[in-house]
């Protein structure tokens, strides 16, 4: 957006100059048309009052090409506006596109879970040319060429417009002393004194130089030629004429000439055309000279150019190091993430990336990153426990197992050896069962990739039809891993057989779009208040704390994360119905 203000900053300028300098080539056309429609205006004046009919002289004809600063306007001036818009979208592209690694970095980071840690962001690696250059070049680099094109394109334009525009008014200009012409000879055709014809105008300057040694001029050539003792052009021999009545002659006036009629009329800036028609009047020969002023210097596009030449580079220089400027400040939020991300540990989880207050993509980045610090503290702080816990639940059997072996060995004569060994095998498999258990949980956070497996539920439930009541009618397909699927169903089972009174019920149920498993015992079931805490790990409710009356604590914890990767749900309901559900496949 700055690089965009910043061109339209510059473009204005530029068309402002330009619209002055146009402004007064246009000045100068118009005040051509006025004095040529002034001299036509005394020519007709002049043949209605003569006393014979008298026919014009040559063939008026109105300016050549036609300016309006109307439309000028209407075309400069959108045209201004969208050129910066241009630079301003290519700024804002650039900048987008320098700052996409940004968002391909907080997309990774938003994947990044505890269980995914071994995840890295790609680091964009550029080996060549622009790509080894900073984020702030490249944004500058980028923007200047592509302000480079409506730049050129506009001087281009200017030059071309400047250029017709100068034509047309030098066309005026030659068109308005050629009326002067015509009407200084139907004037002077018809006796009357040059001097009615206005010769004090910004177009052309006249004067009159008659055989006989008079001459008539405009005012402004009369002051000068009283300091250049005489008219600056020669007198004509008698019968000796410079152009018919019909046609259009020129004369080149000599460099001596020239500079002599220069320095006693300052504001006559250039060599114009000086056009001469020769008339007779009663045996005296008139030779009439109309000098054309040249009101702008000879070439107006090269003031253009001393203007643009320094002017286009310059401006494509701003344009770039505005860019440059905008982008690396727009990155300094970024450095400020880099530094507080680097004092992060895992020993100050608690910290936190500032997130910048503009809504863009490295305030998004900020947020995504404190999210994914956020779920790597849940997760670590829960790993934590869970070691705690399982370090706990690892103590009694071991324990236990430690104390009937210390016994027996203290005193074997008095050890029941078949005794000591029946123990110390339910210890045995008490660890066995709950490193089991571990290790599956280990696997299921570790999100290792499904297979994809069509399993029957109604046909994994059949297994258990000699321990529970089954009610599976019909086929009931799911997406998944077999093994696991059976693990789940045994361990809602087997939570079921510890609580049961007398019954434990299996049904499995398929719709169109899921596939549903029931399992519910006629136990005493589970307060509301407990019926999500039953599903963290290592949790047993008060009835069934003691270890060798319940499980490990983690058998719904693994059963509902079975559910959850099979892109399902495991929640237990009145009277601990546990219900499973699955898409169905």
């Amino acid at each position: 957006m700055a690089a965009g203000l910043i061109a339209l900053v510059v473009f204005a300028a530029c068309a402002f100059w330009l619209r002055l300098e146009l402004g007064s080539i246009y000045a100068s056309f118009d005040h051509a048309k006025t004095d040529g429609d002034q001299a036509t205006s005394v020519m007709i004046t002049a043949m209605n009052q003569a006393t014979e009919p008298i026919s014009p002289p040559g063939a008026i004809k109105a300016p050549r090409g036609e300016i309006s600063l109307s439309q000028l306007d209407w075309t400069l001036w959108p045209g201004v506006f969208v050129a910066a818009v241009l630079v301003g979208l290519v700024g804002w592209g650039s900048a987008s596109g320098a700052l996409r690694p940004v968002e391909w970095m907080r997309w990774q980071a938003a994947e990044v879970t505890a269980g995914s840690l071994d995840r890295r962001i790609d680091v964009p690696v550029r080996r060549l040319g622009i790509g080894r250059m900073s984020i702030g070049v490249r944004a500058a680099i980028a923007a200047a060429l592509i302000a480079s094109g409506p730049l050129i394109g506009g001087v281009v334009w200017l030059r071309s417009e400047m250029r017709s525009w100068d034509d047309a008014r030098i066309g005026a200009e030659m068109e308005a002393a050629r009326q002067a012409l015509d009407s200084l000879t139907v004037v002077i055709s018809t006796g009357q004194p040059a001097t009615v014809v206005p010769g004090d105008v910004g177009t052309y300057l006249y004067e009159v130089v008659y055989s006989d040694g008079r001459v008539e001029s405009s005012t402004i050539m009369a002051e000068a030629e009283q300091r250049n003792n005489g008219p600056f052009l020669y007198r004509p021999r008698p019968g000796e004429t410079a152009g018919s009545y019909d046609s259009y002659a020129t004369v080149v006036m000599d460099e001596e000439t020239f500079n002599r009629l220069r320095d006693l009329l300052p504001y006559y800036q250039g060599m114009g055309n000086v056009w001469a028609r020769s008339v007779t009047v009663h045996g005296v020969t008139a030779t009439i000279y109309v000098f054309e002023r040249l009101t702008v210097g000879p070439e107006p596009t090269e003031a253009l150019d001393s203007v643009l030449l320094p002017g286009v580079p310059g401006s494509l220089v701003l344009i770039g190091f505005v860019a440059w400027f905008s982008t690396t400040r727009s990155l300094v939020p970024v450095e400020w993430i880099r530094m507080q991300a680097a004092d992060i540990s895992t020993k100050a989880l608690d910290k936190r990336v500032p997130v910048p207050s503009r809504r863009d993509s490295i305030s998004r980045l900020a947020v995504t990153l404190n999210e994914m610090l956020d779920r790597l503290e849940n997760s670590i702080e829960a790993q934590r426990q869970f070691v705690a816990d399982a370090a706990h639940e690892l103590r009694s059997p071991i324990a236990s197992l430690r104390t009937v072996l210390e016994v027996a060995a203290d005193h074997p004569d008095r050890a029941d050896w078949l005794a000591v060994v029946r123990d110390a095998v339910i210890d045995t498999r008490r660890l066995q069962d709950l490193a089991e258990d571990l290790l599956l949980l280990a696997r299921l956070d570790s999100a290792l990739p499904l297979p994809t497996d069509r399993v029957d539920l109604s046909e994994v439930a059949d297994s258990y039809a000699n321990r529970v009541d089954l009610r599976a009618d019909a086929p009931a397909f799911v997406t998944g891993d077999a093994k696991q699927l059976n693990r789940l169903l045994r361990n809602l089972v087997d939570n079921a057989e510890r609580h049961a009174a007398s019954r434990v019920t299996v049904t499995v149920l398929s719709t169109e779009h899921r596939v549903f498993v029931e399992v519910a015992d006629d136990g005493p079931g589970i307060p509301v208040a407990d019926r999500e805490r039953v599903f963290d790990r290592f949790t047993r409710l008060d009835e069934a704390r003691d270890s060798d009356a319940g499980g490990s604590g983690l058998g719904l914890a693994i059963a509902r994360e079975i559910a959850v990767r099979h892109g399902g749900t495991l929640t237990v309901g009145d009277h601990a119905v546990f219900t499973a559900s699955f898409p169905r496949a």
